[in-house]
């Protein structure tokens, strides 16, 4: 390790041997950051896998994701994914991972991929509406994130934390433990996709994180079952001007009933262009068979 050292008084001389202390820089107020041994993580760039000792269980691991920071001599730094004085797997990972894999679980090798079988499952409520507002958070983020200008503007950013707020409301109370396993570990995931997202430096960094991210939304979908958002379609500039024709109807019918003006509100509701909007309204049932 090489360290420069203020020498302007003069004391320390060619040859001369000294004792050093290396004090590592917290990352904020009375925090130490949180370190492991750099042969824990199976890298995949910034993200990177480790297993973790259940504490009630020796000799059981469990895969998590982590963000790893900067590599500190025999050390990596982590930013999200441990907590303090949890286990990790120094030596064999790869070996865990294997194994895993001829288990058909998922692994950083072979990662859970959806199954259809969710479907008909009915999961609790309140867990299933809050889903429902993180895929419109998501939506909305996706929105965003395909700007042009999204990487730079506040919408971009507000987007961003709507999601993590949505993700942060989502709780497992009531599900069963596969589901709240299953649940946990894609929290995890969209949890670390943020936080890449947030450091990206520059929009390109952040759409090609963004695919990833995407992946893992679209495998929470699949494993949670979470209803599709309608499409919206843009109307024909015809259909929008039938809209504005009957809108000014409705308004001038609704101030003639405020004003108990009966005579002249049957005129305006008889005026009111019904026919020549619905006409230009595709039906609901237009691809089914009549009854």
């Amino acid at each position: 390790m090489r360290l420069n050292a203020d020498n302007s008084k003069g004391k320390l001389k060619p040859g001369m041997f000294i004792r050093a202390e290396l004090v590592v820089p917290a990352d904020g107020p009375g925090q130490a950051p949180l370190l492991i041994p750099a042969s824990a993580p199976l890298l995949t760039g910034k993200r990177a896998l480790v297993y973790v000792q259940l504490p009630d269980k020796p000799g059981t691991y469990i895969g998590r994701e982590v963000v790893l920071g900067s590599r500190r001599g025999d050390y990596y730094e982590v930013k999200n994914g441990l907590k303090e004085e949890e286990l990790v797997v120094m030596r064999g990972n790869f070996k865990i991972d294997s194994a895993i894999q001829l288990q058909a679980r998922p692994s950083m090798m072979n990662p859970f991929t959806g199954s259809g079988d969710q479907q008909n499952k009915a999961f609790p409520e309140l867990f299933s509406s809050r889903l429902d507002l993180l895929n419109q958070s998501f939506v909305e983020l996706s929105r965003e994130t395909h700007k042009q200008d999204g990487q730079d503007g506040g919408r971009y950013r507000s987007a961003l934390q709507d999601f993590k707020r949505a993700l942060s409301a989502i709780t497992e109370e009531g599900l069963k433990e596969e589901e709240k396993l299953n649940w946990q570990e894609f929290a995890m995931l969209l949890t670390n996709d943020l936080i890449l997202l947030q450091e990206a430096e520059d929009g390109q960094e952040a759409r090609r994180i963004y695919i990833e991210f995407a992946e893992h939304f679209h495998q929470v979908r699949e494993r949670f079952a979470i209803r599709d958002i309608p499409a919206t379609h843009a109307a024909s500039p015809e259909l929008q001007a039938k809209v504005g024709d009957l809108l000014k109807g409705y308004l001038i019918l609704q101030q003639n009933l405020a004003t108990d003006n009966e005579q002249v509100a049957l005129e305006s509701a008889a005026a009111l262009p019904l026919n020549s909007f619905l006409n230009h309204c595709p039906s609901p049932n237009s691809s089914k068979g009549s009854r």
